[in-house]
């Protein structure tokens, strides 16, 4: 018999075809409420979180839909029955479930986490041919007695063991990249500034390689970026910026700060103290590579800012940034690099942005990197107008340099 002649396979199949199978539906705890900075608007994408590495790294071939992450929740918190009806209703071919750290801390191993609370939920989500990505346990430093190791070791085991037996459900074995495997229950301390989260910038883009690795089998390519110079305003409205492609290489504003090639369309540059930046282009595939050679003069923030001084967005409609930046190995103190899109009405100002980072998170790990940026949705507010800018942004942690190669830069209406 061949598969597509099992009805169950059928069943699923049928079930699947309404979902999306570019985005996700996050359950957790804060490992991945940490995808968010800001975990109550949910729009500013934290560079040091291996989920926002891992879609970077990946190309932007998914996005999450809704993010039920909760920070210091155990899973019978995070996983309610009103949460798991939301869950549910969503439109994602994907769950992510990862955490039971809290259980773990509260309970030991005087429940079973994995048969109460995860499997549940995992189980009523491939009912409907859906997919879902078990993440196993990282434990903690702090778990150092054997009822609280052995609650982690069992709880991984079951994990695995599931993602076996069940053709919906797919491992991430985040465990097997970031602890010391010479150490009873140890995060590598390159990865994790605390023992319980990878918040380090290096955690981050390690185990968000792994991750990109996995999207990359199970997820198509989704190129969102600008490929053509008749991608601008004036051609159906659809992206804003007037030089995605760095055609235009003169008539920007460099501010005392970027000297060279400065391209038109940027309007302005702020930099830690003492900074620079030396611009040049070189022709790539989709026009113009913009070569940004960046010298900090302390830790902050570079912000490449483009300003739309016309009114081009429309109140109520949706808009995001992406951009695709190529780093060059040899960076120093160079800790993330984004793109950001915020708008001024009434007053009030509404900010989105992929890659922020703190200066404690340290830096990328030696070598080259090439990710796309994409900022969450922003979607315009009534109220007069004060402004829409996007950026382009690059981290340090102290004093540095790095080379990034900025290209396909666009500012989108969203559509459906």
């Amino acid at each position: 018999m061949f598969l597509t002649d099992d009805p169950d396979f059928a069943a699923a199949r049928q079930a699947a075809q309404g979902y999306n199978r570019s985005t996700l539906v996050l359950m957790g705890d804060s490992r991945l409420a940490g995808f968010f900075n800001d975990p109550s608007t949910k729009l500013m994408r934290q560079g040091a979180n291996f989920l926002r590495c891992g879609l970077a790294l990946s190309g932007q071939r998914m996005r999450v839909e809704k993010s039920f992450a909760v920070s210091g929740q155990r899973s019978d918190q995070y996983l309610a029955s009103a949460n798991v009806t939301q869950a549910l209703a969503c439109k994602s071919h994907w769950l992510v479930l990862y955490g039971v750290a809290n259980d773990i801390s509260q309970l030991s191993n005087t429940v079973d986490h994995f048969t109460v609370n995860i499997k549940p939920v995992a189980d009523a989500w491939t009912a409907t041919g859906r997919g879902v990505i078990l993440i196993t346990e990282t434990g903690g430093n702090s778990f150092t007695t054997p009822e609280a190791r052995g609650a982690v070791f069992r709880y991984n085991r079951q994990v695995r063991d599931y993602c076996r037996a069940n053709r919906g459900a797919i491992l991430f074995d985040a465990a097997a990249v970031v602890m010391d495997p010479s150490q009873p229950m140890t995060l590598n301390p390159a990865y994790s500034g605390d023992g319980l989260h990878i918040g380090l910038t290096a955690g981050a883009y390690v185990l968000g390689k792994a991750f990109a690795d996995l999207i990359k089998q199970i997820a198509p390519p989704c190129d969102g970026l600008v490929y053509s110079a008749g991608q601008v305003f004036a051609n159906g409205g659809m992206q804003l910026f007037s030089n995605p492609l760095w055609l235009t290489t003169t008539g920007g504003t460099g501010s005392g700060i970027m000297t060279g090639t400065v391209p038109a369309g940027i309007t302005g540059i702020s930099a830690p103290a003492n900074s620079s930046i030396v611009g040049s282009v070189a022709a790539g595939a989709y026009g113009n590579d913009l070569q940004l050679a960046l010298t900090a003069g302390a830790a902050g923030v570079f912000k490449v800012k483009c300003d739309f001084v016309s009114e081009l967005e429309i109140v109520g409609e949706t808009y995001y940034a992406n951009a695709e930046l190529d780093v060059a190995s040899g960076a120093t103190n160079f800790q993330s690099c984004g793109v950001h899109l915020e708008c001024n009405r009434a007053g009030a100002t509404t900010t989105t942005e992929d890659g922020f980072v703190g200066t404690s998170a340290g830096n990328l790990p030696s070598g080259a990197y090439s990710f796309v940026c994409e900022t969450e949705r922003l979607t315009i507010p009534t109220g007069s107008r004060g402004w829409l800018s996007a950026w382009l942004v690059f981290y340090f942690s102290a004093a540095g340099s790095a080379t990034v190669k900025a290209r396909r830069f666009g500012v989108w209406r969203q559509q459906g």
